[in-house]
């Protein structure tokens, strides 16, 4: 399927936006691009409740909070949505967990994609990185795009879309539904 260069465009920065927002807490600098029109507009589309949430007055408290729900949501409780692969694939997929980490290494260790220090710590198969480098295979238009986004995110990155809709947190929520329609 040919896409257009506007709706490659449109592609690359929703993946961006999912890289940012798997991978660090709200914070001023990530709120701004967040209540940017066009990016809130996609956003309340997907989750009307973000709207109140990204337009309240933010300050120390609320930033606070953004962090703890980042945590709550991906890092610590037993109950946490990991955003890596390992973690959605069964026992039965460990293969294609490892195939996950050598399509991300060939890549890197290729040139094809630099990788922001901000990624480098990332385990190969965190959706952060992984939808970052498909962000970066789209600008480049390259023609292993889509050979890149089955092999890394095609068998679990759905379910964990719909597991984020279940998040208290309305902008996890929003993240969810984009993620699962994307």
């Amino acid at each position: 399927m040919n896409t257009t260069s506007e709706e490659t465009g449109a592609i690359v920065g929703l993946y961006q936006l999912f890289a940012h927002l798997l991978s660090e807490e709200v914070n001023p600098k990530l709120r701004e691009v967040l209540i940017q029109p066009e990016v809130l507009a996609v956003l309340v589309k997907a989750e009307p409740a973000v709207e109140d949430y990204l337009l309240q007055d933010w300050g120390d408290s609320e930033y606070e909070a953004a962090a703890v729900d980042f945590c709550d949501t991906f890092i610590l409780p037993d109950s946490a949505i990991a955003p890596r692969a390992v973690a959605w694939l069964g026992e039965e997929d460990f293969a294609s967990a490892e195939g996950i980490h050598s399509v991300v290494e060939a890549f890197i260790e290729q040139g094809s994609i630099k990788v922001p220090a901000n990624f480098e710590q990332l385990p190969p198969d965190h959706a952060s990185l992984l939808f970052f480098m498909a962000a970066t295979l789209r600008q480049l238009d390259s023609k292993q795009v889509a050979d890149f986004e089955q092999a890394t995110l095609g068998s679990w990155i759905h379910p964990f879309g719909r597991a984020l809709q279940a998040n208290s947190n309305p902008l996890y929520r929003a993240l969810g539904v984009l993620i699962e329609a994307a």
